[in-house]
């Protein structure tokens, strides 16, 4: 079975999180502001969802990143498959492989409303994957992973 970390458990890692239980499992959990601050549960995942905060500057040129590039760096050990869940600009995904190269690093916005996060996280109308060349092979996991959606 593939073993899952989630670093940030707001209202996106939360819900990812709930997800995962409904099927059976148990996500590590990593967010130190909430006392979730064991490196080890990243050490030990296969796929690690990064679903931290990147807020918009005021000024319009585009997104914190410094959360993202935390994240990144406390994750331990050998290559891991590494799903960003944060918005982010187009290009941020390639930029970040080639920031972090040991990892295969993915992209899967979001679609939620905060009063629905719960149903719209299980029952998405769309599912996306951006990849890069170095996790092409890393997209079809991470799809079998998340919660379907229809195809037309």
């Amino acid at each position: 079975m593939t073993r899952i970390a989630i670093m940030g458990t707001g209202m996106v890692g939360g819900a990812l999180a709930r997800y995962f239980r409904t099927q059976h499992v148990e996500p590590a959990l990593y967010d130190p502001p909430k006392g979730h601050d064991d490196t080890s549960a990243l050490a030990d995942a296969d796929v690690i969802f990064v679903a931290v905060p990147t807020p918009y500057y005021l000024d319009g040129s585009g997104f914190d990143e410094s959360f993202l590039r935390a994240a990144l760096d406390a994750i331990p050990g050998e290559s891991k498959t590494v799903v960003l869940k944060s918005t982010i600009l187009p290009g941020t995904t390639g930029r970040f492989q080639a920031l972090y190269p040991r990892h295969r690093i993915l992209f899967n916005p979001e679609f939620l409303t905060e009063t629905t996060v719960d149903r719209d996280m299980q029952n998405p109308n769309r599912q996306i994957v951006g990849f890069t060349p170095e996790s092409r092979r890393d997209a079809e996991l991470v799809m079998g992973l998340l919660p379907r959606a229809p195809f037309e």
